[in-house]
């Protein structure tokens, strides 16, 4: 806001919640992106996996 200027209290409340919601929503991109990269590793490292590390399909009991 600039000072010294006169603004309607209702529009002062509605850029003020505007500001909180452009926040809010910088860092849900934020953690969406964190995300994505996080299941990218976590697929690559199931996908590298190697054979002797996977439970064998027979097993004996």
């Amino acid at each position: 806001m600039v000072k010294g200027v006169d603004v309607d209290p209702a529009v002062a409340a509605e850029l003020k919640e505007l500001r909180r919601v452009k926040k809010a929503y910088e860092q849900l991109k934020v953690e969406h992106d964190l995300l994505k990269k996080a299941i990218a590793f976590t697929s690559e490292r199931k996908a590298s996996a190697s054979p002797s590390s996977r439970p064998s399909k027979n097993t004996t009991r």
